[in-house]
């Protein structure tokens, strides 16, 4: 009549309804919990366990709370991976749980289960801070949002493999590049960081990245020589030399180098900035940052007449987003800058809007591409020009209504 062992070794054996049975009928209330701490402590813990949960005898949590107050990491990990295999956006406190556990206790464990990228529910903020605690300097990396934050872990160069460090810089964005990219030359090889600067000049800019690697004693060289030498004609308010300078090095033709004209103080005449694309266009064409950026404040103040000749003589690069800031103001001109730039998708949906399907059927089979149509009418309801460009692949029956309808109502 030992009522726990019968119903523990029924529950082991897979007879969960029996043992269940056995202690309804002599009037004994299972401790599933203790019964449990009994197999654990023995050794046998996992299995049982996985028999309770199964039938549902006991919650996760109170599982997982049993064994580590055993010490048995082990167990628990192996339970909840099996448990959390699915990757269920319910599971979101388990999977944060076994990756804490982890950190705390078996580091390298829990880099790995990181690494495989089983779980994505987890508490990012609680596992980067656990990383950063263990070591785990590049998960650490991977899971801060916070810029102090990764600037503080970022300085733990010869533990983070140098493909993470690239892969951090692709991620954040170039405020926070920059940031990270001050920390980490207090501690890093100067060779490494002169190679991230490299790599990641145009996003953070040579004009940015010049004077901190200047600070950091380190020699400048192509681009950033370039830079610094651009900077000083700035400072010397020397802007026609400065824009005959920047315009003739490839390597400062960028968003970062055009900032650094808007920023200058204003002057009786052309802008620093309009002076750097005027010098641009007299020693060749534009660019396609530099196109954009001179035809976006011209086109919201409805100046395209200049815009025009410029690109008659060839002195502006063609691209799909030129070509949606021309599409309000002249579409046709929008056709062809989209023509020119092999944007089919919106040579096809400029065609089939200005009411010439069959061009825009005969354009497509042409170049080889297949249209979207419906992935076309949403981009033209996202910008507001839904209903009528509607009708018209309605008309030429290229959609159904009721696949219009569920995209409008969408």
């Amino acid at each position: 009549q030992a009522h726990s062992r019968v119903v523990s070794a029924l529950i082991h054996l897979g007879n969960v309804g029996k043992g269940l049975e056995y202690a309804q009928r002599v009037g004994y209330s299972p401790d599933f919990l203790g019964l449990l701490s009994q197999r654990a402590s023995a050794g046998a813990g996992q299995e049982f366990a996985g028999k309770l949960l199964q039938a549902r005898l006991l919650e996760p949590g109170q599982v997982v709370d049993l064994f580590v107050s055993l010490n048995l990491i082990q167990e628990a990990t192996s339970l909840l991976l099996e448990l959390l295999q699915h990757n269920r956006a319910e599971e979101g406190a388990l999977q944060t749980r076994l990756l804490a556990m982890n950190l705390k206790a078996a580091p390298q464990v829990a880099n790995t289960i990181l690494e495989q990228g089983m779980f994505s529910h987890y508490d990012r903020a609680v596992v980067a801070e656990l990383c950063e605690q263990a070591g785990l300097y590049q998960r650490a990396l991977e899971h801060y949002t916070n810029t102090k934050d990764m600037a503080r872990v970022i300085v733990h160069t010869n533990m983070i493999p140098q493909e993470a460090l690239a892969a951090h810089f692709c991620r954040v964005d170039a405020e926070q590049g920059l940031a990270c990219f001050k920390a980490m030359l207090m501690t890093s090889d100067p060779k490494l960081s002169l190679g991230i600067a490299v790599q990641f000049t145009d996003k953070m800019g040579a004009c940015n990245l010049y004077p901190l690697l200047q600070q950091a004693g380190i020699s400048l060289q192509g681009v950033f020589a370039h830079a610094a030498e651009l900077d000083g004609l700035l400072r010397s308010d020397k802007i026609r030399e400065a824009a005959m300078f920047a315009a003739r090095s490839p390597t400062l033709r960028s968003l970062d180098t055009i900032q650094r004209f808007q920023t200058m103080p204003h002057r009786p005449g052309l802008s620093a900035v309009m002076q750097y694309f005027q010098t641009c266009k007299e020693t060749g064409k534009l660019n396609q940052v530099e196109t954009v950026q001179l035809c976006r404040p011209a086109v919201q103040q409805g100046k395209t007449e200049m815009l025009r000749k410029w690109w008659d003589a060839s002195k502006l690069e063609d691209s799909e987003e030129l070509g949606d800031m021309i599409w309000a103001a002249d579409p046709q001109w929008a056709l062809q800058i989209y023509i020119k730039s092999q944007a089919h998708s919106r040579v096809v949906s400029a065609l089939i809007h200005l009411g010439n399907v069959g061009k825009g059927l005969e354009y497509a089979q042409r170049v080889g591409y297949s249209p979207d149509f419906l992935g076309l009418l949403s981009q033209r309801a996202s910008a507001g020009a839904g209903q009528e460009f509607a009708g018209k692949l309605l008309q030429a029956r290229l959609l159904e209504p009721g696949q219009v309808v569920d995209l409008f109502v969408s």
